[in-house]
């Protein structure tokens, strides 16, 4: 294998940069994809952020523009939408909401174009706003959209684009796969299976789906795969939508993170936010035990009444003793020298992310550097290793094929590529940089299954 070293633009690591970076986004629009017929009317523009002011009519006149060029672009091709565009300095991305309502996504052009990622970024605020969102209504008379669904559509995108703009959360959207904690055998994971399943097809069982998590890492999920890669961007996002609860200073006391508020008078109340799986009406609500989390979808024909969610820690008690049974600790490395890893699996959409050494406030610059590399990798090949220095002794290793991507960044002394790269492979292994070891107690095979 030969390594070359290859200039691509990549933000030089400073820690004295601000915590929180800017977008790099310039602009994002959502808006009816038909103009009327009549005479000088314009788009009807449902939200728009720009990275920088601008004029009073900037945002008309490029929803304008973006749907003249795909209306113009349907002459020629039938079969598949126009849902990219590259200008002089800028390139957009495009997807459809649904229902002739469309989104764009417009950033800067630099020398390597990012269309896969836009178009992950437009897919996942689509995800966010049909799973947690009902898709607004027209009046049938006239076709237009209603005013209720127009002000809804505006407060939900405030709050997506508030909360995904984050750079932070750039890398997990690009990657497009969750978080996961692999159970130590097989027979582990099946007796999990077996108690969920067992629980949930109760006649009196409040639950459609169950997310059994550690932090923000899956140990077992029931949900469709998009939908639970959705909720764990919300949580990893803190979205706004879900008001969520601080914790309780008693670790080892149950408390809903999400389903019950304080309102200004101090009084508690439900608060459990309705999603939308499968053309069905759920409500969520998530229990929080220390450092698990059970995200629970109730069934449609349920109310997240208050009576409910005080018997729901014990209904799912059989859960609990199960995952109390698991011993999770952080395997503590010895690096020889700062680095971070992130590994995504294509076909099981599976994502490992570990770190040490590395401070808090150069995250985001390293996260830009890998999402840097990762797509200029991608685009350089369906397949590459992609090796090279960056500022002030860092160095970056990236590897993209059709199986997985994986990369990452070390801070050495050394000089000497060959060092780096073999420094770089070996925190690429597994065996050294898991940062989970979980030991299950063998009693847990044996627990009568008494729900409560």
């Amino acid at each position: 294998m030969v390594y070359r070293q290859i200039s691509i633009p990549l933000k030089k690591l400073n820690k004295n940069n601000v915590k929180v970076m800017q977008s790099d986004f310039f602009s994002f629009f959502v808006y009816e994809s038909k103009i009327t017929d009549i005479e000088m009317s314009e788009p009807i523009l449902y939200f728009s952020y720009t990275k920088s002011e601008q004029n009073e009519h900037f945002a008309i006149n490029q929803a304008g523009l973006f749907i003249t060029f795909v209306g113009f672009c349907k002459i020629f091709n039938h079969s598949q939408p126009c849902d990219y565009i590259q200008t002089k300095n800028h390139e957009t991305a495009l997807l459809e909401l649904g229902d002739n309502i469309w989104m764009s996504i417009t950033r800067e052009y630099s020398k390597t174009p990012q269309y896969q990622f836009l178009h992950t970024i437009l897919l996942c605020y689509k995800r966010i706003f049909q799973l947690f969102f009902p898709m607004p209504t027209r009046d049938p008379k006239t076709g237009d959209v209603f005013p209720e669904s127009r002000d809804l559509m505006k407060h939900a995108f405030e709050l997506i684009t508030k909360s995904i703009y984050n750079p932070n959360m750039m890398m997990p959207i690009l990657y497009d796969s969750i978080l996961r904690i692999d159970l130590p055998s097989n027979i582990y994971s099946t007796e999990l299976e077996k108690t969920v399943t067992a629980l949930l097809h109760i006649n009196t069982s409040p639950i459609e789906y169950l997310a059994v998590m550690y932090s923000d890492y899956f140990i077992f999920t029931n949900y469709p795969i998009d939908v639970s890669r959705t909720i764990y961007l919300c949580f990893r996002s803190q979205f706004e939508h879900f008001q969520f609860n601080s914790p309780t200073k008693d670790q080892n006391e149950f408390y809903y993170e999400i389903g019950l508020v304080k309102n200004k008078k101090g009084e508690t109340e439900v608060h459990s936010p309705s999603i939308y799986i499968k053309g069905q009406k759920n409500h969520l609500v998530v229990l929080r035990h220390g450092c698990f989390r059970y995200a629970i979808a109730l069934k449609a024909s349920i109310e997240p009444e208050a009576s409910l969610l005080d018997a729901l820690p014990s209904f799912i008690r059989p859960i609990r003793v199960f995952i109390t049974a698991l011993q999770i600790e952080i395997k503590k490395n010895k690096p020889k020298c700062p680095y971070f890893q992130i590994t995504s699996n294509k076909n099981y959409r599976s994502l490992g992310m570990t770190s040490q050494k590395i401070p808090t406030q150069l995250m985001p610059n390293i996260h830009n550097l890998i999402i840097t590399a990762t797509i200029f990798a991608r685009s350089y090949s369906k397949s590459v290793y992609l090796a090279l220095p960056i500022a002030n002794r860092f160095f970056i290793w990236c590897k993209s094929d059709s199986v997985a991507d994986s990369a990452v960044v070390i801070k050495s002394e050394s000089k000497k590529i060959s060092k780096l790269i073999e420094a770089c492979k070996y925190f690429n292994d597994p065996v050294h940089v898991t940062r989970f070891n979980i030991n299950s107690r063998n009693e847990i095979l044996r627990l009568p299954f008494i729900p409560l």
